[in-house]
């Protein structure tokens, strides 16, 4: 039906539209080089790519020369394009793309491929349905294209502000549309070109509302994200490291793909511009849904990831530092990651057998051809203090297991730092989530989850039990503050340790919020050593 419809209405407008459409040929024609319609390429239903057609508005050849997006103050757009874009009426060409099927009058509006390509499974829903004239999207952002026209950096706003917007109200569309809503949607765009303070329907202006309460959220959490540069290096970090680990999807519970997107995508907006992953976690898959996250915004962020780790045909875990596995593993990181450079690469543990001088000659060869930017190693105890010491000018951090509750590695921290001016970056901040306080003794984890093992020694016998206790100071603790159980057990950290990053496994955009709550005060140095010493378990 909506197809019959398209097809029956984009003939009459045509038809009738033929003089308007003349005079616009004449006018374009006769006031600058070129002919009187762009053609462009677009992104059409089930991601197939159409032309779209357009009267000319800009000066010939001039798409992405410089800028995807246009704003007023283009140099590009000619004299009677800005009146043509003002009004609309370079969109009337359209008509045609609906007559023949690739487009609807209404729908999501066609993308450009580059931003396609920036979809993750969460946005690929907009591409089943056929691209329109007009959308929600498309009469819902007066204030944001009114600004967006003045821009002194159109693709900066547009990718910042209106896209994320356009797509939650293409979702929207996608979930909920039917032949009243589309009828709908045309009267009302055609009402706001002439009456701009048209109310939008309900459920619209709720996502709206809702957008703009989440931006003005993230402001404010941006405001406080503290950062360090590590040293040896120009990368400035935030204090709080988006943990990799959960995102492998293997042995921490039930996770969901959308969720983890959604909290990498969060964590970004919010100043959170660090995020630690590795080759192991869940054998790749940790980094190929943090590779799918980060479209469009690598630029923004800092990745670490790690190498060293192999799996046997049989499932056997074995390590391997080699020079050709470096780079096989340096490879594979990169596709899966979906970027040609990572900034910090690191060992994640030494095999034992492959001389260091291989390791770092290999290392700094990496660096020179552009494919890393900085490395440091994982794992280390004090024994590599004297093994890693001709290295230390180009090792840049050490990351190792570190928490309130696991200290063992404390004097490794604070001496590495002394010797070899490394940045200390902490795995297990919170022990596997104990320290967040929802762990009681009556706490059964699901099958599968990895803090059932033995291995896991915070979860299992007397040490459990004398860890519940320190939970229950440090929630005192955290009163006092106003704060989270796990936001003043990550502040003890960053507030004991010099350099200092902590990294949290995330999973939801909730459990982010909560770790985030470590900016914003400090412990005094009473309250630290009562919790160095109250933490100690000696049995």
């Amino acid at each position: 039906m909506k197809r019959v419809f398209d097809i029956i209405f984009s003939l009459i407008f045509i038809l009738l539209l033929a003089p308007l459409f003349l005079i616009i040929i004449i006018i374009v024609s006769l006031t600058s080089k070129g002919g009187p319609f762009f053609v462009g390429k677009r992104v059409g239903k089930s991601g197939k790519t159409f032309n779209i057609i357009k009267f000319r508005s800009m000066k010939v050849n001039s798409e992405g020369n410089g800028k995807w997006n246009v704003s007023g103050k283009d140099p590009r757009v000619t004299k009677i394009g800005l009146l043509l874009r003002k009004t609309k009426l370079d969109e009337l060409p359209q008509l045609f793309n609906i007559f023949v099927g690739q487009m609807s009058f209404v729908g999501p509006r066609p993308e450009l491929p580059i931003y396609v390509s920036w979809y993750s499974e969460i946005e690929k829903p907009i591409l089943d349905n056929r691209p329109g004239l007009t959308d929600w999207a498309s009469i819902v952002n007066s204030n944001q294209i009114a600004e967006f026209t003045s821009a002194d950096d159109p693709d900066y706003y547009y990718e910042r502000v209106i896209r994320p917007l356009k797509l939650k109200l293409q979702l929207y569309y996608h979930d909920n549309h039917s032949l009243l809503s589309d009828f709908y949607c045309m009267v009302l765009t055609c009402l706001k070109i002439f009456f701009k303070k048209i109310r939008n329907p309900r459920k619209v202006q709720n996502i709206i509302d809702e957008y703009l309460r989440e931006q003005e959220e993230k402001k404010n959490l941006r405001s406080k994200t503290e950062y360090i540069t590590i040293p040896k290096t120009d990368l400035r970090v935030s204090r709080l490291c988006f943990g990799g680990c959960p995102m492998g999807r293997y042995g921490w519970g039930k996770t969901d793909k959308k969720d983890l997107i959604e909290a990498v995508r969060y964590a970004i907006d919010i100043g959170v511009n660090f995020f630690d992953t590795s080759d192991t976690y869940g054998l790749g898959e940790s980094e190929r849904i943090l590779g799918e996250s980060i479209k469009g915004r690598r630029k923004d962020i800092i990745i670490t990831t790690k190498f060293g780790v192999r799996r046997t045909d049989d499932g056997q875990t074995y390590y391997d530092n080699s020079p050709s596995w470096i780079r096989t593993a340096l490879n594979n990181s990169l596709e899966r990651l979906q970027t040609d450079y990572i900034d910090l690469y690191l060992v994640h543990y030494f095999d034992g057998k492959t001389p260091l001088a291989d390791i770092f000659s290999t290392l700094n060869e990496l660096r020179h051809e552009g494919k890393i930017r900085y490395y440091g190693v994982c794992n280390v105890n004090e024994d590599y203090l004297k093994k890693l010491e001709p290295f230390k000018d180009d090792i840049v951090c050490i990351q190792n297991e570190y928490s309130l509750l696991t200290r063992k590695n404390e004097y490794v921290f604070n001496e590495f730092n002394k010797a070899m001016d490394t940045a200390s970056l902490t795995w297990g901040s919170l022990s596997q989530g104990l320290l967040a306080g929802n762990i009681t003794k009556e706490t059964k984890f699901e099958q599968g989850d990895r803090r059932n093992r033995d291995v896991y020694v915070n979860f299992h016998g007397e040490r459990f039990e004398h860890n519940l206790m320190v939970v229950d100071e440090v929630k005192k603790i955290a009163k006092k503050y106003n704060k989270t159980c796990a936001a003043t057990s990550l502040r003890f950290v960053l507030d004991y340790l010099n350099y200092s990053v902590v990294l949290v496994g995330v999973k939801t955009v909730a459990e982010l919020k909560s770790d985030f709550d470590v900016f914003g005060f400090n412990l005094t140095s009473g309250e630290i050593d009562y919790l160095r010493n109250i933490s100690v378990f000696n049995k």
